[in-house]
């Protein structure tokens, strides 16, 4: 059986979802998003937050919650393709340790009664997350308007964040949609890496786990840039993939001809 951790005497296996936040790379475009985040949440304002497929929107969500004062602030994470509208106020209450009513209607009364509370009595500051929002269905998208709705627009009760592939944007910009588009405030788009970055990210994964040595060469970082384009979850699979057989075959830096063969038989 393949040790890859023993092989390369590090402390946990490199290139998977669960690395502390703390050790994450931040390029310039995560620095960018994540200050306009954090402005939004304390603004109480409705972002549109998008990036491609893989490009770590949820992680960067996750170091998102993470620099929030709990004492200060209550955070709302929704991720379901098929979220309907009532399970948006189901969700929420639950999160929150209260069960929802029967009817949506009173689910959402109770809901913004707790969102009072929240701000009034617990003198804190509401951020809902909708993840994956670009498969949210139109009743749920238009539900989201309603959610936002209180006291006669008189003030918002929460910041709402809807994270999703480009398309969510494209998908907005319909005629259909005009009325919930009049209430974003504001729409940022997180980049993929650059080759710069790349090795960057590869480096700062490894370094992550205790790694000392170099085990990708230039040439396997040009290789990897170039078929993932830059891509964090598709960077990640292949130097995952790289490291398994590097060590499988006792072979101490990565080249570009061995990933060559990864991503011809392995890499769907």
């Amino acid at each position: 059986m393949i040790d890859i951790k023993k092989y390369y005497n590090i402390t946990k296996v490199p290139f998977t979802n669960d690395i502390e936040v703390s050790a994450l790379m931040l390029t310039e475009s995560h620095k960018e998003v994540l200050s306009r985040l954090e402005f939004a949440v304390k603004e109480q304002k409705f972002v549109i937050f998008t990036a491609e497929c893989g490009s770590g929107k949820t992680t960067l969500l996750r170091l998102l919650k993470s620099k929030l004062d709990k004492n200060k602030f209550e955070f709302f994470y929704l991720s379901d393709s098929d979220l309907s509208p009532s399970m948006i106020y189901r969700n929420m209450l639950e999160q929150l340790g209260i069960n929802a009513r029967y009817y949506r209607g009173d689910s959402k009364a109770l809901l913004h009664s707790q969102l009072e509370f929240l701000k009034k009595s617990k003198n804190k500051k509401v951020i809902t997350v909708i993840d994956e929002a670009h498969l949210l269905s139109k009743r749920a998208i238009e539900e989201v308007r309603f959610l936002l709705n209180y006291k006669m627009d008189s003030y918002s009760p929460m910041s709402l964040i809807l994270s999703g592939q480009p398309e969510l944007k494209e998908k907005l910009y319909k005629d259909n949609y005009k009325a919930v588009r009049q209430r974003i405030n504001m729409v940022c788009k997180l980049k993929n890496l650059t080759r710069e970055e790349t090795e960057e990210y590869i480096n700062t994964h490894l370094r992550s786990v205790g790694c000392k040595t170099d085990i990708f060469s230039q040439e396997s970082v040009d290789y990897i840039f170039q078929i993932t384009n830059g891509c964090p979850r598709n960077i990640n699979n292949i130097c995952y993939s790289a490291l398994l057989s590097a060590a499988n075959n006792e072979i101490d830096l990565i080249k570009a001809p061995l990933l060559q063969d990864i991503y011809n038989s392995e890499i769907l």
